[in-house]
């Protein structure tokens, strides 16, 4: 059994900054989990914080810089060869294919139907929204709390 689960973050979860800043705490040390992302998932971050939010680039940049510095670890590659054989959403293929390619144990998103065409199940990848990933990290019981 893994000492702490695993969970790629999609972007949806990473702009909202409450929610993100949640999630990152949780990871850091002592983390309670691992948390996992790509460069195309930084990218939609910098981006939605640009145009939706209206940060500019240079703050919008610096987010995912500072993700970069302070989890050194956290960047899943070599998932890319995956994407065109996940069947979910199409735009989000590749936060599915980052998950299958770390074998991550949760997908965490605010967009779970994005997942149900080809459920992430298929791949042991549980896809779930952050309040249920936080109660399944605290729960007692879990082999990770």
């Amino acid at each position: 059994m893994k000492e702490r689960p695993v969970a790629v973050l999609d972007a949806c979860v990473l702009v909202p900054m409450p929610v993100a800043d949640t999630l990152l705490r949780l990871a850091e040390p002592p983390a309670l989990y691992e948390a996992r992302w790509t460069e195309q998932i930084l990218a939609e971050v910098t981006r939605t914080l640009a145009v939706r939010f209206g940060k500019s680039r240079a703050k919008a940049l610096y987010c995912a810089a500072a993700m970069r510095e302070f989890f050194p670890d956290s960047l899943v590659e070599s998932y890319q060869d995956l994407i065109a054989d996940m069947k979910n959403e199409a735009k989000d293929r590749h936060v599915l294919a980052a998950a299958v390619a770390c074998h991550a144990d949760y997908l965490i998103t605010f967009n779970l139907k994005h997942f149900v065409w080809q459920p992430a199940e298929a791949y042991k990848v549980a896809a779930i929204g952050p309040s249920t990933f936080l109660n399944k990290l605290g729960s007692p019981g879990s082999p990770y709390s």
